[in-house]
């Protein structure tokens, strides 16, 4: 049982999880030696694999849309946000990073273009700096995988990098809101993380997001920075 979404290529018996299809819908967003092979071993899996799972009803439904697989083999088991439940947060990561609870909005997304930061930073960027609030991105990058997602860097954002989960839990709880305009997402686990922690959810209204969130988040259009 694979979940990480690469598998042995040669594994006889196996169920794979394929989290989403987003190297066949969003081709931009991932370099082109990384989006030749993960298509390929998708394509690869879809065919060997006695099952696939999957995280959400849209994943699945463009997984068959993009792969040779029959839909009795594709099942749906989504993400959970219990890994958090056991921790004690790390407060220490707020003053580290100059920040103070209730004071910053928080977005969770490695660095690539689906995420859909730089129209957060230019949407942040619309709100007068009276208002008192930084805007906080927790996630690293992967020069091998993503395609390049455009800067970010402006004032009163802070590039926090990765943090652990105890500090990531302490962020959750401090902030005002966790904003979650990505274009694509097969699941969205930031959005279940916040929600367990209790903070509240801006998300995009796209993809899987408002299957994950249902009506417990507000929901922007992620190409309207006006939004």
């Amino acid at each position: 049982v694979n979940l990480a979404g690469a598998a042995p290529w040669f594994a006889r018996a196996q169920v794979a999880t394929l989290h989403d299809a987003a190297v066949f819908d969003q081709p931009a967003a991932y370099t082109f030696a990384f989006r030749l092979w993960y298509r390929a071993l998708f394509r690869h899996l879809a065919r060997r694999a006695r099952w696939v799972l999957t995280v959400s009803e849209f994943s699945r439904g463009r997984l068959l849309a993009r792969l040779p697989l029959k839909p009795e083999r594709v099942v749906v088991v989504p993400n959970g946000s219990s890994h958090l439940a056991h921790l004690a947060p790390d407060v220490a990561v707020l003053p580290r990073l100059g920040l103070a609870p209730g004071r910053y909005l928080l977005a969770v997304a490695s660095a690539n273009p689906s995420k859909n930061l730089p129209r957060l930073v230019e949407a942040f960027g619309r709100l007068p700096a009276t208002s008192g609030l930084q805007l906080v991105v927790v996630g690293g990058t992967n020069p091998g995988v993503f395609a390049p997602a455009g800067a970010l860097a402006a004032d009163r954002v802070v590039l926090a990098g990765t943090v652990d989960d105890a500090g990531l839990k302490a962020l959750y709880e401090g902030a005002v809101a966790l904003v979650l305009p990505s274009l694509y997402e097969g699941f969205g686990l930031p959005a279940a993380e916040a929600m367990a922690c209790g903070c509240p959810v801006l998300a995009a209204r796209a993809a899987a997001l408002p299957e994950v969130c249902g009506n417990a988040a507000l929901y922007v259009d992620p190409l309207s920075v006006d939004d």
